[in-house]
């Protein structure tokens, strides 16, 4: 989790651009000593568990080929 938030991405930003590869995400759910992880994590969570929260973000954040490229990788088979 660390990794991914030192991307220096917000949690909204970091679900726009990799929700895509997420089969499902759970890690929310902990508590992480670090108080800023802890809060990027839960917020991380927030977005990927809200309808249209991801959909919202790509528009925020990625470039239109980007949020089709996104769209398409999400609706590949595992």
């Amino acid at each position: 989790m660390r990794a991914w938030m030192s991307e220096d991405l917000s949690p909204e930003e970091w679900a726009a651009r990799n929700a895509h590869d997420i089969g499902s995400f759970s890690l929310d759910r902990f508590e992480y000593a670090d108080p800023a992880l802890d809060r990027w994590v839960r917020n991380l969570g927030r977005v990927l568990a809200t309808p249209g929260a991801v959909a919202a973000a790509r528009r925020r954040y990625l470039a239109p080929a980007e949020v089709r490229a996104a769209e398409d990788r999400e609706h590949e088979p595992f």
